[in-house]
């Protein structure tokens, strides 16, 4: 049988505010940047409040890797400049729903085109996290530009929505422009070396925080001092191992940062239906359910029909639903929505009927033992090594070459990183005593 539904939360992010949305583009010259020989374009879709009051905060989206050339239902050559004929896939456009939820609860969003990087970033060692960070900075900066002195020359839509508050930004990022945004927001930061980095200005914005979808972590590189949210579809068949998880697992020994870090288990969504322009039915260009076609029909909880599978609409709920849901915890403070986030076990009624379960590392936490040399311990316990391809020093199974790391996640790529200990526990009877102590 079926789970009993989570209780209802005691506030739903997902219900809508009280303005009503305006919504336009923008087409800016294209920009150069490094390592990359053809430009890449400054391309948006914006949804803001109408009359609204005041500077609002600013949340802006990234799509992923995806074919960003198309001609009806014909297959084109995916090359950038996309070939004559042929129009680049506007994958910017599919997360609408969620931009005109939160522009009804009061915030800009901007949505930003990056198929020039799609297109090209097939030879980088990163897989373009670098250059998705940039592309991402360069428009906040045209944003803080338009938020001052530069706003009679800024586009006609962000001239029609209020301004901006550029000390109050929210990311969120799909697929490869999950582990974009959170470059963006480390390079918020800590900056680049300049030789690598497309953005050479000031930083003149704030990440609050950020939600990432199915994410990649080609480049290991948490931002352990921003909150963040992750949803891991639980039928993924893109990114189907669920890096993201390493989003929070990663950060927990990298600071002392007390900011949440939580990852979202979301029973029956796919990777590609998060975003319309991904999800046929829905796109204007050929898109697929990614899921079937990685492992075909034959799964219980996955396939097409099965009870637990989301439709595209359900999935598309829920990824507005939790956007909006981290939106609110990190930008606005309203701690009334963390329950949803922190591992409480509270679901949001506008999502029903999906399941969502989640797990976090929270900032009112204290380690009461950190593993390290000198660490003592008696009965079914060692002193293991959390990066090792030392089958000794090993955590967990080193017969099985996935067992890595806890959790899920292989640690592919990785480099082993010989001072970060754990504990591993065993026992095989009831009542038999494990200690350990610093």
């Amino acid at each position: 049988p079926a789970p009993a539904p989570l209780p209802a939360n005691a506030v739903d992010p997902g219900v809508p505010g009280p303005y009503q949305a305006i919504t336009g583009e923008y087409d800016l010259p294209a920009v150069t940047l490094p390592d990359f020989p053809e430009q890449v374009e400054m391309r948006a879709v914006v949804v803001a409040p109408r009359d609204a009051p005041g500077a609002r905060p600013l949340a802006l989206f990234l799509h992923g890797r995806h074919a960003f050339c198309y001609r009806g239902d014909e297959e084109v050559p995916q090359q950038w400049p996309c070939p004559p004929g042929t129009d680049p896939i506007p994958s910017h456009r599919g997360y609408l729903q969620a931009q005109q939820l939160l522009a009804s609860q009061g915030y800009v969003t901007v949505s930003i085109a990056a198929n020039g990087i799609n297109g090209q970033d097939w030879a980088a060692e990163d897989r373009g996290a670098q250059a998705r960070s940039s592309l991402v900075r360069l428009h906040l900066a045209r944003w803080a530009d338009w938020a001052g002195a530069a706003r009679s020359g800024a586009p006609a839509i962000v001239r029609a929505a209020p301004r901006a508050d550029l000390s109050q930004v929210f990311l969120m990022g799909h697929s490869r422009g999950g582990e974009g945004i959170s470059r963006a927001a480390m390079d918020s930061l800590t900056p680049p070396p300049a030789a690598q980095d497309g953005y050479r200005g000031k930083v003149r914005w704030t990440v609050r925080g950020m939600l990432l979808i199915g994410p990649t972590f080609f480049g290991q590189n948490p931002v352990p001092q921003v909150p963040s949210v992750t949803i891991l579809p639980g039928c993924d068949g893109d990114v189907y191992d669920l890096p993201g998880q390493l989003f929070v697992d990663e950060t927990r020994d990298l600071s002392r940062s007390r900011a949440l870090r939580s990852a979202l288990y979301v029973i029956g969504a796919n990777h590609n239906f998060f975003n319309t322009e991904w999800t046929p039915g829905q796109s204007v260009a050929p898109s697929s359910d990614d899921f079937v076609d990685y492992y075909g029909e034959s799964d219980p909880l996955c396939s097409t029909g099965a009870p637990t599978r989301l439709t595209a609409v359900q999935q598309q709920t829920v990824g507005a639903t939790y956007i909006a849901a981290a939106a609110r915890l990190f930008v606005e403070g309203d701690d009334r929505v963390r329950p949803l986030l922190d591992g409480t076990g509270r679901r949001a009624p506008s999502a029903d009927p999906a399941r969502v379960l989640s797990h976090a590392l929270g900032g009112n936490r204290t380690p009461l033992v950190i593993p390290q040399e000198s660490t003592t311990f008696s009965g079914g316990a060692r002193l293991c090594d959390q990066v090792t391809f030392d089958d000794t020093r090993s955590c967990l199974d080193p017969a099985d070459p996935q067992s890595q790391l806890a959790h899920f996640v292989p640690f592919l790529g990785a480099a082993p990183e010989p001072d970060r200990h754990a504990v591993a526990l065993s026992w095989s009877t009831a009542n038999r005593p494990i200690r350990v102590a610093p």
